[in-house]
């Protein structure tokens, strides 16, 4: 992980892949790969029939999140990252920071994402 550690963020911290997909992060022409681990978290999701052709779905936090350690960092989905906003979690760019196949698939990212700061920390 030679240029995340030129990072402060990154710096000399474990990332652990908490999705169900390898994660590509791409800078220059240097990759890392996050493998998936043996522990992935996603919403659960909860349907109500409306009729044939819709449900409305509720979606709740798994009970399963690890415990914050010290200079760990857990990649999670979007979604998990907004509804649990823990200052250790971090999400790929599946947007702007995206790099796509030529048929618009996600094949890696340039960036990871976070919504923690000192502003919105955890009480």
């Amino acid at each position: 992980m030679s240029f995340l550690n030129s990072f402060e963020f990154f710096k000399n911290k474990k990332i652990i892949n908490l999705t169900p997909h390898e994660i590509v992060l791409v800078r220059n022409r240097e990759k890392i790969i996050f493998p998936k681990s043996n522990e992935i978290v996603r919403l659960e999701e909860e349907d109500k029939k409306i009729n044939d052709f819709l449900v409305l779905r509720k979606y709740n936090l798994p009970q399963n999140f690890p415990k914050i350690q010290e200079n760990v960092l857990y990649i999670v989905s979007l979604p998990i990252l907004l509804s649990v906003k823990r200052k250790d979690f971090i999400a790929p760019d599946t947007g702007s920071g995206a790099i796509r196949d030529k048929s618009g698939r996600i094949i890696g990212t340039t960036r990871f994402i976070t919504i923690y700061n000192e502003e919105n920390k955890e009480e």
